[in-house]
């Protein structure tokens, strides 16, 4: 996975997320689920299959996408990295402040989710 400096690090963890959630996605769900666009995803899907963590199967005219069992066993330290992010948020604004920003941020993808 890439290291927790890169920039694209929360984009690719929330990818891995939703292909282990949802086995066989396809990238145009990817890229409503993500608020990205088309091409900014498909660079993201290649950068997880050349490092071994998806796979694209061609079905018909779509392009679906697995996680290898590299890319399930991120899971874990996936989960673990978002924990370990909001217990720094909660210390800097207190476990209040840091549970009421996850509430709004939760809340924020879903309106977003339901506007696609």
């Amino acid at each position: 996975m890439p290291e927790c400096h890169n920039r694209e690090f929360p984009a690719h963890a929330f990818l891995m997320m939703l292909v282990n959630d949802n086995p066989g996605i396809g990238q145009k769900e990817l890229c409503e689920h993500l608020h990205l666009a088309p091409s900014t995803v498909t660079r993201f899907v290649d950068a997880l299959v050349h490092k071994g963590y998806l796979t694209r199967l061609t079905e018909g005219k779509a392009s679906k996408v697995y996680a290898t069992k590299e890319g399930e066993n991120l899971r874990k330290p996936i989960e673990d990295a978002w924990k370990s992010f909001h217990q720094r948020y909660a210390q800097v604004l207190g476990l209040k402040g840091g549970d009421k920003l996850t509430a709004m941020i939760d809340e924020a993808s879903n309106r977003l989710s339901n506007q696609a």
